[in-house]
Formats: C-alpha cells, structure tokens, sequence
C-alpha cells in the first residue's frame, strides 16, 4: 500500500467527499487486488472511501472460512465501527481489485459532520440500510433454504460494484464459490442451483460470470416463495 496526494470525489456521497478532503488531514492510497485493508479485531479509528477498483467486506469465522458481507466500488465507504464509536473493526475489508482509497480519522469526520447535517442523515440512512440488511439475512438463514438464499443475494449484488448494467439486465461478476461464501453454503450446492437457474432461462452463466435480468430473479422469488404458515418452528 502506497501514500498518494490529491483528493478526486467519485460518487455522489457526502460522506466519501468529506473522507477524500485532504484539508481534514486525509491520506489518499493505492493498494494491488488482495491487499487488506483492516482485519476483524483491529483497533477502528479510521474510515475509508473508494475512488477506484473494488473492496469487498467479509466476516470471519474461527474455524478459518469467511463470508461475504458486500461488495462496494467508487465514491461509496465503509469503515462504520470507527464511525459508531466502537473499538475494533468487525470485519475484513479486501480488495478485489487494484484499488485507490481514502482514509480519515473518525474524530476528524465526526468533527466534520457537525457542519455538515446532510452528511449525517447520509450516514444514519446507510447505517439503518445494512442493520435492516443484516436482519433480513439472518432471518433468511434460519428460515429460508439455500435457493431463496442465492436468488436473494443474486439481485443483491446486481447493485453492487461487482455488476455491470447490460442490454438485457446485469452481468454479474462472481464466482460460484464467493457467492457460495455470501449463503452460507457449500460451492457445490450452489452450483447446482445455478444450474437449475440456468435450465429455467432464469441466468446465463460464462467464466466468473453471471448475466440475468434481476426483476425476473425477483418475481421467480416471489413466485417460489414459502408462505409463513408453511414455516414449522420448534
């Protein structure tokens, strides 16, 4: 990783243009695809926006496998637990991409944002946004079997960095195993879904790549989904 100066805003986020603001002391980085850029367990005290390339957030377990949080590209940030106050990062955040980045303290952000309330309702937004997403992918954990679970996070992800808009809907860059590491599966699970996704003209599939319209991914989830009264709970 590499200190570099300037401060190009990518994005319309408030909270990356104020991350990326050199007067508030912030240090702009380059960083090669599977650089980390923080570990689960180390101190939080900064917060990062994108410019260029991808880094994806990951949760890690103590038997050595980690799963795949989200996907995040130019002008969007990450760094939430410097921001809330908490002590230590909770996840790891990896390039997947060669990638520039900025990196500001917290306490200089937060001292930021006392002049910038727009920022904050930003923040707020976002944050609700992933505890909202947390939940949902808990609940679908313990109610919702492997199929609902991929589908879900296939129209997830088509609005995420790793996804280029296409004539026909999305083409979703991925491999069968991270997006096994996003459902808590096993890759040869997911590459039987897959298939059968594809025997349905549901997705076409190619080398770490998924191409599909995600609003027929929607109404096959809607379609197929198990109605509430149907769910046993012991």
């Amino acid at each position: 990783m590499t200190d570099n100066s300037g401060s190009a805003h990518n994005g319309d986020s408030l909270v990356s243009q104020i991350v990326s603001d050199p007067s508030l002391g912030a240090r702009r980085r380059t960083a090669a695809a599977g650089t980390s850029l923080h570990e689960p367990g180390e101190p939080a005290g900064n917060v990062f926006a994108i410019h260029t390339g991808q880094v994806r957030l990951y949760q890690l377990s103590p038997d050595g496998s980690r799963r795949l949080m989200d996907i995040l590209g130019p002008g969007q940030w990450f760094g939430a637990e410097a921001v809330g106050g908490l002590s230590q990062y909770g996840c790891q955040a990896r390039t997947e991409t060669a990638a520039t980045f900025c990196m500001l303290p917290a306490t200089r952000l937060l001292a930021a944002l006392e002049h910038r309330p727009e920022a904050s309702l930003e923040i707020i937004r976002q944050l609700a946004g992933r505890l909202n997403r947390v939940s949902e992918e808990a609940g679908g954990l313990a109610f919702e079997d492997c199929r609902h679970r991929l589908i879900r996070a296939l129209v997830r992800f088509s609005r995420s960095a790793a996804a280029v808009a296409t004539q026909d809907g999305v083409e979703l860059h991925m491999t069968h195993e991270q997006l096994a590491q996003a459902v808590g599966a096993a890759r040869e699970t997911v590459s039987l879904i897959l298939t059968d996704l594809r025997q349905q003209n549901l997705i076409r599939t190619g080398r770490n790549r998924l191409s599909f319209d995600p609003r027929k991914l929607d109404e096959a989830l809607e379609e197929n989904h198990p109605s509430s009264s149907s769910t046993i709970l012991s």
